[in-house]
């Protein structure tokens, strides 16, 4: 009886842990989708483009994700870990989709 206990908490426990990742890895996607629409409604991107600058987007999700977990509590040390993600991640899309869509989008922004 004592080792169908033992049993039943482990596969407890990893259906817990799996269910977590996956709802993590849902948010990072989630994320990563809203800011690829915003993208998508000022700028025209083509397939390629399109593809290359969400896998951008998400990565810099899952990027940012460990930086708060890191981080947790030290909003300062946050942001300055968050700085040059951003930046990088900025950058390549500016590389991927050029200067002119870049500014077109960055203006965008700052209208709202």
């Amino acid at each position: 009886m004592k080792n169908i206990t033992t049993i039943f908490t482990a596969l407890l426990l990893l259906t817990l842990m799996f269910t977590s990742s996956v709802y993590a890895a849902d948010k990072a996607e989630k994320k990563a989708k809203k800011k690829m629409a915003s993208y998508a409604q000022v700028i025209k991107l083509n397939d390629a483009e399109h593809e290359q600058v969400y896998q951008l987007l998400l990565n810099e999700q899952t990027l940012l994700k460990a930086a708060k977990k890191e981080h947790k509590g030290d909003k300062k040390s946050f942001k300055a870990a968050i700085k040059p993600v951003k930046a990088e991640t900025a950058s390549e899309i500016e590389a991927i989709i050029g200067s002119e869509k870049m500014e077109v989008y960055l203006a965008s922004r700052v209208k709202k």
